[in-house]
């Protein structure tokens, strides 16, 4: 039986149907489902490192069935005509349930190498399938070529000459392993039967050179199937019992692996690129891979549509231009970024094989080299600034964000490609507008767009006291061409475009006028009957023109053709500053504020500020700007106050997660309107058990969700290292036991914010902008000493250890004897100690490990606690999930059903 079946590009075939030609160098490596989007850039690495010569490439994948894969190869094979013309490239298509039950390897095996896909197993049978090959380079689908490969066909690379000569051990090449993974791995009937001296040098099977007429020689294939199946082996396991621990040492620059060798070998010295195990440069959720550029650079430049819109429907014609453009460049990639589940179904139904479509997220954006990073960070507070301003903003920063990481040509959605572009159209900056309709152009990482979106994050304009609100649109983030004013007279010439896109609106205009209907107005009675003194007028004219108008196809008033945006609401504390100020407060305490800002982070936008003392909207202006329509905000929130009104607003459409009830409001949690109110909203969260058990008792189904600021993402990239202990409002009677070299080391910050007389405190923005700085200093510790509990939460959130003081007086109530209200079941998550319960509290304060401090207790618990708060909002608010996951810029809600949720409530 003959396995595989060869895919070659026409200009492949004919040579490689015998033997490769003399001299020629070959490169293997395995492709599955998994790595098919990193192909492009693997080979354009190859391209550039071959230097010259012609090389080469072989592929090994799998055909499960489960996508076309002749129209997938068929666009590989385009883009090796476009873009990778020095390589000779063949694909291998095995069937995977033959493969499967020829090698049994169990993908996901419990094990250390439980990670080994399929695909990689396949290169054990290279030395039957490639008969007439002798040395190849194995590469991995994670490794990049990032230097010329000469030297390493002229055996550089290798500590010996290769191939070895008889006796003088095994002629493969590799890298040896630190530590000695696969005895841990192989079970105890492997153990007993094979020859386990290879464990005494292992090698990383990620980068080989290998002869295959030895291992023809050998029977590597036979065995590997042998020993697949007798004792469920992997193929590195299988190569290194082949080894025998006598490969020759392959020069580490060969294969670099990331966090360890690229900090020993410097970068010039790089040769090829690993990403061994888990982390790799193309997940999103490691905004600090150092490798990240380095492989968006690599990926051949294609055309990109992004949709940022979380409210607004997706129109299905979109897809259509999507696929048009599609077709019309066979040989590129049409990388579509979907901020909803609507776009990512509409455009993934089209199933062609060179259109990718992704999830939308923020952290495309927040890599330690994408200029736009810091301004992504700092989403939620500019959401609440910028009102309804923020989706557009929003659109022009991930579009333009994009297009500096991606690279290609970026199209408005009303645009679709006819032909290929000119090849310069890819390698330089450009704008141009068509009917309105908007194509940019720039290569990835492009030095003109990175000084522009600097400009861009640096002429954001933020809030400062005594402004207006929202913060208007700076005019930098709306021309029509965006960077033109940073091309200046370089712009370049270009040709004329409607030869290669066609303008086709997604939303076309109607082709007929709308017919007109009227209805009978007595305007003219009515002034008639004024001018002689009559100071009423009979309504029984209107009612005769209501009769008539509900027979009428729609009212004789004019509709917006688009539905109103909803609106999103951010708890507000207005009226509780002015109330301090006026009974000779100086001072407001901002840890509402960051219960706010938690909360924002996971809304599309904030274009309502909601009193929380007023939520039944019961005085002017307690909603904002806005004044009719509904508003969806969480309803997160410390209630206590004695005068507030409840239960809120029908206009309110809470999310009822976090909420804290104090005993002097109780009895108007009570009253019937109230539990009639809860029930109707329920399940309740409730931040602590106090709470929890309040709520119980009234008959109305609850759970602790804990508090909002428990899903905090870091506010900056980096911590300081200037400020190791950040203490936060702690009694000085606590502050005595801190070791004196702590407290000498040690930063003081308060959560209460001080005007001096400005009257700032009374400003809403100024203290939402306040207490993101206040986050910045929590983010920036090195262990955060407190007894605030919203200091204690959102640090733990964002991955600080946090030391929680209990003492007999606690800032803003709920001290050690009054345990059971504020800080119940949320003490338990972070390191805490209760000065009132030890009776030599010095000796644990010395013991701590101030300056390597553990971490927290309860990161697991956490995992719980948010994972539960997701459950809640996709069940009960699925309007959140998309936005949930384009602004999870942390893994917040790294929960195994999160990409589930979408689909299930589609």
């Amino acid at each position: 039986m003959h396995p595989a079946n060869r895919v070659q590009p026409p200009a492949a075939a004919g040579h490689l149907q015998g033997p490769p030609l003399p001299g020629q160098r070959t490169v293997l490596t395995a492709l599955d489902s998994v790595f098919r989007d990193r192909l492009p850039g693997f080979m354009a690495s190859l391209e550039k490192a071959r230097a010259g010569s012609d090389l080469e490439v072989l592929v090994f994948t799998l055909d499960d069935g489960g996508e076309h894969l002749d129209g997938l190869l068929a666009h590989f094979c385009a883009m090796r005509a476009l873009h990778w013309p020095g390589l000779n490239l063949t694909f291998y298509a095995f069937e995977k349930n033959d493969m499967d039950a020829l090698l049994p390897y169990t993908h996901g095996a419990k094990g250390i190498l439980g990670h080994v896909s399929s695909a990689t197993m396949l290169r054990l049978m290279a030395p039957e399938v490639l008969a007439q090959h002798g040395d190849v380079l194995y590469l991995d689908m994670d490794a990049m070529v990032v230097s010329p490969l000469e030297a390493l066909w002229a055996g550089a690379a290798c500590g010996r000459k290769f191939p070895a000569k008889r006796g003088r051990g095994t002629p493969l090449c590799a890298k040896s392993s630190l530590k000695s993974w696969a005895i841990k791995w192989m079970s105890d009937e492997a153990k007993c039967y094979l020859d386990m001296s290879f464990f005494t040098r292992e090698f990383n099977a990620g980068v080989l050179i290998m002869d295959l007429v030895h291992m023809r020689k050998w029977g590597l294939s036979t065995c590997a199937v042998l020993m697949s199946r007798w004792f469920g082996l992997n193929d590195q396991v299988i190569l290194n019992l082949y080894a025998n621990a006598t490969y020759a040492e392959l020069a580490p620059e060969w294969n670099v692996f990331y966090n360890r060798d690229d900090q020993q070998i410097p970068a010039n010295h790089w040769r090829i690129l690993h990403s061994a195990g888990s982390t790799k440069p193309w997940n999103l959720d490691d905004t600090a891979h150092r490798w990240r550029p380095i492989w968006e650079r690599a990926e051949p430049p294609g055309v990109l549509y992004v949709w940022s819109s979380l409210v607004k429907p997706f129109p299905e014609a979109a897809a259509n231009n999507v696929a048009a453009t599609a077709r019309a460049l066979p040989g590129r990639t049409v990388t579509v970024l979907c901020a909803t589940a609507a776009c990512i179904n509409s455009v993934g139904t089209l199933r062609l094989p060179n259109v990718r479509v992704q999830q939308l997220r923020i952290t495309q954006f927040m890599h330690e080299s994408h200029p736009l990073a810091g301004w992504f960070r700092r989403h939620a507070l500019i959401k609440v600034w910028s009102g309804k301003h923020y989706p557009a903003y929003f659109d022009t920063a991930v579009r333009l964000g994009a297009l500096f990481s991606l690279g290609g040509v970026l199209l408005d959605w009303d645009l679709a490609v006819t032909s290929e572009f000119p090849a310069g159209l890819y390698a330089t900056p450009w704008c141009q507008t068509l009917d309105g309709a908007r194509a940019l152009g720039a290569p990835a990482h492009s030095p003109v767009l990175r000084l522009f979106l600097k400009m861009l994050a640096a002429g954001f304009p933020g809030y400062t006291h005594g402004g207006t609100w929202p913060v208007a649109m700076h005019n930098l983030w709306h021309q029509a061409c965006p960077f033109s004013q940073v091309l200046g007279d370089a712009k370049p010439e270009l040709p004329d475009l409607p030869n290669y896109i066609t303008q086709r609106p997604v939303s076309a205009p109607l082709e007929q006028p709308l017919p007109h209907f009227g209805a009978m107005w007595l305007d003219m009675r009515s002034r008639h009957l004024a001018s002689v003194g009559n100071p009423a007028v009979n309504l029984g004219d209107e009612v005769q023109g209501i009769a008539a108008a509900q027979w009428l196809p729609y009212r004789p008033v004019s509709a917006p053709l688009e539905q109103p945006l909803p609106h999103f609401g951010a708890m507000w504390l207005d009226m509780r500053s002015r109330y301090l100020a006026s009974v000779g407060n100086p001072a407001v305490n901002l840890g509402d504020e960051v219960q706010g800002i938690a909360a924002a982070q996971w809304l599309p936008y904030v274009d309502a500020h909601v009193e929380r003392d007023d939520l039944a909207l019961s005085l002017p202006g307690s909603a904002g700007a806005v004044t009719d329509g509904q508003i969806t905000m969480f309803a997160n929130a410390w209630y206590g106050t004695v005068n507030m009104t409840w239960p809120p607003s029908p206009r309110i459409n809470p999310i009822m997660l976090a909420i804290h009830v104090e005993p002097k409001v109780l009895p108007l949690f009570s009253s019937p309107a109230s539990v009639a109110y809860l029930k109707a909203h329920s399940p309740v969260g409730a931040r602590d058990t106090a709470t929890l058990e309040f709520f119980q008792s009234l008959g109305v189904e609850t759970f602790l969700s804990r508090c909002m600021t428990l899903t905090m993402q870091p506010v900056v990239a980096k911590p300081k290292t200037n400020c190791p202990v950040v203490i936060v409002d702690v009694h000085p009677t606590a502050l005595q036991f801190l070791p004196s070299d702590v407290a000498r080391k040690a930063c003081h910050v308060s959560p209460k914010f001080f005007d001096h007389g400005t009257g700032e405190r009374l400003d809403g923005l100024a203290r939402y902008g306040h207490a993101f700085s206040l986050l910045e200093e929590y983010a920036s510790a090195g262990v955060l000493v407190t007894s605030r509990l919203h200091a204690a939460l959102p640090a733990l959130a964002m991955g600080v250890p946090v030391v929680l003081i209990i003492t007999d007086r606690m800032p803003g109530g709920g001290g050690s004897a009054d345990k059971n209200q504020r800080f119940s079941g949320l003490q338990e998550l972070v390191h805490h100690v209760d000065l009132t319960a030890l009776e030599d509290p010095a000796d644990w304060f010395e013991r701590f490990k101030w300056f390597a401090p553990p971490k927290n207790p309860g990161e697991s618990e956490l995992k719980k606690i948010r994972c539960q708060m997701l459950d809640h909002l996709s069940k009960h608010h699925p309007e959140l999930v998309d936005s949930i996951r384009v602004f999870d810029a942390s893994g917040v809600f790294s929960c195994e059903d999160l990409a589930a949720a979408g689909q299930n409530l589609q």
